[in-house]
């Protein structure tokens, strides 16, 4: 399992859907990997520490 982080600032009009979904989708066409889409935030992957952060207001980012 991967660890890195990467963070796009969605509202950048230069990041286009196909950018994202070239990101977000195998070679082989399939979703390999969990998927949280809440509001601006989307996030490829899973780390408990991450999900906190998203899915529980108040939990302090861990770096």
């Amino acid at each position: 399992m991967g660890s890195a982080i990467q963070e796009w600032d969605l509202a950048r009009p230069e990041i286009t859907d196909e950018e994202i979904l070239q990101y977000l989708i195998h070679q082989d066409g399939r979703l390999r990997v969990p998927v949280l889409s809440r509001g601006p935030i989307l996030i490829r992957g899973f780390t408990e520490a991450l999900y906190r952060q998203i899915l529980l207001p108040g939990t302090p980012r861990s770096e």
